[in-house]
């Protein structure tokens, strides 16, 4: 019941913190009680994230994927001090609804890659079948481990922001994204740049469609 309450309250607040939720509760008590009984059951050392999340996460995507793409989005957050949460989110109505996320000791910044193709490889087994997906980032997850794993084991469509020190073979040699945009004088002249190259970040080299603008 506390569970149901709570994301009841959540949809109807469209706000995650637990007075905003509980405000939008119909419950019999005061709306202190509720917020003291939503904390309870957070912490609560009986409850399992995963096997009460994964069947909300599974009914959310599949309302979702009959109407249009899924979009999902990868994404980090400084929680506290020295503590971030790495988060795969899908994209519905203008806002982010968690699917699995995964909080780790460190400062905001890049966090392991194999973190991150655990998540998504997770992510990837909640899908509807045969749903189009298509995956945004930032520069942040633009790791090799994650690029091969997006072009090879997977048929979604994808869009990463990179470093403008990563090298692409353009016009018979390799150069740095920024290099390419002085050859072409992007800033004066052309605007945008979309073309296909192989892309070197670290190794290995991995075949992508590159665009600048």
């Amino acid at each position: 019941m506390s569970l149901a309450m709570m994301v009841t309250g959540l949809l109807r607040s469209r706000d995650g913190r637990l007075t905003k939720i509980a405000q939008k509760v119909l419950y019999d008590y005061k709306t202190p009680s509720l917020i003291s009984r939503f904390e309870r059951f957070i912490k609560s050392r009986w409850l399992q994230v995963k096997p009460v999340y994964e069947p909300l996460a599974r009914q959310m995507l599949q309302r979702i994927a009959p109407n249009q793409p899924l979009v999902i989005m990868l994404d980090s957050t400084k929680l506290g001090g020295r503590c971030l949460c790495l988060l795969v989110s899908v994209y519905y109505k203008k806002r982010a609804i968690p699917l699995a996320w995964r909080c780790l000791k460190g400062k905001k910044g890049h966090t392991p890659q194999q973190e991150q193709l655990e998540l998504l490889q997770y992510v990837a087994t909640l899908l509807p079948a045969a749903s189009q997906v298509v995956f945004v980032a930032d520069a942040e997850f633009d790791g090799t481990q994650v690029l091969t794993w997006l072009t090879e084991q997977t048929n979604w469509q994808f869009v990463c922001r990179t470093s403008q020190s990563h090298l692409a073979y353009f016009a018979g040699k390799w150069l740095s994204l920024t290099e390419i945009v002085q050859e072409l004088a992007l800033a004066s002249a052309q605007t945008a740049l979309l073309f296909q190259s192989p892309f070197i970040h670290k190794q290995p080299v991995i075949g992508l469609n590159i665009f600048i603008a």
